[in-house]
């Protein structure tokens, strides 16, 4: 399954995902970032709809392909530089958190932007939604490391991306199917 952008829409992602960015994460703001418990997701033609579970509850996040790809590249720096690829870590997943099903996706906030910031604990995401308010999640080094994998192994088996992780565009073809 290929993407169902144009080469032009997903230039326009990347336009508005660049100008709609947030400011640079603060010192302030990890301390008011939620902290994540768990994560689940499921990989659509659309994009990645992710599950985040906080101690308020269970939120669903649609991450177009451009965000999502930029979100992969920010985990992967953020993970070297916090030497993340060098230490041994558990899989925690939580069994009580539900993958999303499709039925999900018109309840989920698009994201349009996002900035990152290695913190003590983990990665701090700043996210714009679609409708401009901003939210901050702290996702631990094995969340972080979960949604890497998640996104790489869901983006490479619908074949979002070539080898050097640039998202393909749908043929003509294939957006008439």
């Amino acid at each position: 399954m290929t993407l169902p952008f144009t080469r032009e829409q997903l230039d326009q992602l990347q336009r508005r995902m660049l100008r709609q960015a947030p400011p640079k994460i603060s010192r302030e703001d990890v301390g008011k970032s939620t902290i994540v418990g768990a994560l689940t997701v499921a990989t659509t033609c659309v994009g990645l709809l992710v599950k985040f579970r906080s101690p308020s509850g269970d939120v669903l996040r649609l991450l177009n392909p451009v965000v999502t790809i930029q979100l992969f590249i920010e985990i992967g720096l953020c993970g070297d530089a916090a030497d993340w690829w060098v230490r041994s870590q558990e899989w925690s997943r939580d069994p009580t958190i539900a993958p999303p099903e499709p039925d999900d996706l018109p309840r989920a906030t698009e994201v349009v932007s996002f900035a990152t910031a290695v913190a003590d604990a983990g990665i701090v995401v700043s996210f714009v939604q679609k409708d401009g308010r901003h939210e901050l999640l702290l996702l631990n080094p094995v969340l972080a490391t979960d949604l890497f994998l998640y996104i790489c192994i869901g983006a490479k088996g619908l074949g979002w991306w070539d080898e050097n992780h640039a998202l393909l565009p749908a043929t003509e073809e294939q957006r008439m199917q």
